[in-house]
């Protein structure tokens, strides 16, 4: 099943109205239909290693890559581009795009922080400070964080495409 296959139709006109077309809304949007995600063992945690893609894990784990929007939408991602972690290659590339270096970013202080009742606070560099955080430091449990996902057990595959289909059908 193509991911937009179901997806409701929209006009649209290149030449001010004059000629009118159909379009796929691509901007549609579904919510997981409470029947899938109530069942406890909808779905189960996964880490992305370094430099595995949505179109890759969905051939790992659903035997073909076409679900990669499972995947996404599962997770809620709807800029897989700067959402999805990025490889190592991929981070460094960014941090030298963003602070001119590595090097650059590790040296540059992201936050300071004070540490009071077991918890730590950002505070001004003007006061006094227990720790620093980086911007690559910043950057990299960011990446990192983006790393734990969510996948949808295979066997639920089928019922989600028939809500899917179901929902832009009828609605």
């Amino acid at each position: 099943m193509e991911y937009f296959k179901y997806f409701p139709q929209t006009f649209y006109s290149k030449d001010k109205f004059v000629t009118t077309d159909f379009a796929t809304n691509i901007v549609a949007r579904f919510k997981y239909l409470g029947d899938i995600l109530e069942t406890a063992d909808a779905f189960y945690p996964v880490v992305v290693r370094d430099g595995e893609r949505p179109d890759t894990i969905a051939d790992k784990y659903y035997g073909d890559s076409k679900y990669a929007w499972v995947i996404l939408s599962f997770n809620q991602y709807i800029d897989p581009l700067f959402e999805w972690p990025l490889s190592q290659e991929e981070f460094d590339a960014y941090m030298k795009r963003e602070y001119g270096s590595v090097a650059a970013a590790k040296s540059n202080i992201k936050y300071y922080y004070k540490l009071l009742n077991g918890k730590n606070y950002i505070v001004d560099s003007a006061q006094a400070y227990d720790s620093t955080v980086t911007s690559y430091d910043y950057e990299s449990d960011l990446n990192e964080q983006r790393r734990n996902i969510n996948i949808l057990d295979r066997t639920l595959i089928p019922k989600l495409e028939a809500q899917m289909q179901d929902l832009f059908t009828d609605g």
